[in-house]
């Protein structure tokens, strides 16, 4: 008898990705809700690893019988592609829709080391997370908790704790307002000013 292979470590950096919606077919494709501006954007197509989260962390309801894990563990696809703008997977030894199915409400992760690079002026909105914004004047307008997008551009949500009083500010993550971006200090510089 051989042994089982060892299930490769989990990574520290992983970044959820996307959700799977359910069955895609009857052949043990999934649907999947990628989290990027489109589906032909997501990571998924050019990231090989991916990770299920647990079901703890996915807030959803498992389906009854569904097997419960502790802790993410590695997911292989057979092909992953975009169909009529929705991002559909064969996962390696899923041949049926109930197997699929199955997957539903489970949350995929990635290993950011993973990613491809975002591009000049590109980022992507996890890597903002935790930035301090600066305007002008050196003056903290507080740290990046989120970047929601709104159709047009995106948004980047601010916290700040100034004398007990929580302080919340919402900045167009565009040109004109966002002027330096150093990911590397974690910092973020913007034209705009505090009592905004």
């Amino acid at each position: 008898m051989t042994p089982a292979a060892a299930a490769p470590p989990i990574p520290p950096d992983l970044v959820e990705v996307g959700r799977i919606l359910g069955a895609w077919g009857v052949r043990g494709w999934v649907k999947i809700d990628a989290f990027a501006d489109s589906a032909d954007q997501s990571v998924l197509l050019q990231v090989s690893s991916w990770w299920l989260m647990p079901a703890g962390q996915v807030g959803g309801l498992v389906k009854p019988g569904a097997q419960l894990i502790l802790e993410p563990v590695p997911f292989q696809v057979e092909r992953c592609r975009v169909h009529s703008g929705v991002l559909v997977a064969q996962p390696i030894g899923f041949a049926t829709r109930d197997q699929a199915e199955g997957l539903r409400g489970r949350v995929i992760a990635a290993s950011r080391s993973a990613f491809p690079p975002a591009g000049d002026e590109s980022y992507y909105w996890f890597d903002l997370i935790g930035c301090q914004v600066v305007n002008l004047r050196d003056e903290s307008l507080g740290e990046v908790t989120g970047v929601d997008d709104h159709g047009a551009h995106a948004i980047l949500k601010l916290a700040q704790t100034v004398a007990g009083k929580r302080i919340e500010r919402l900045i167009p993550f565009v040109g004109v307002y966002v002027l330096t971006v150093d990911l590397v200090a974690r910092r973020i510089h913007v034209d705009w000013e505090q009592d905004y």
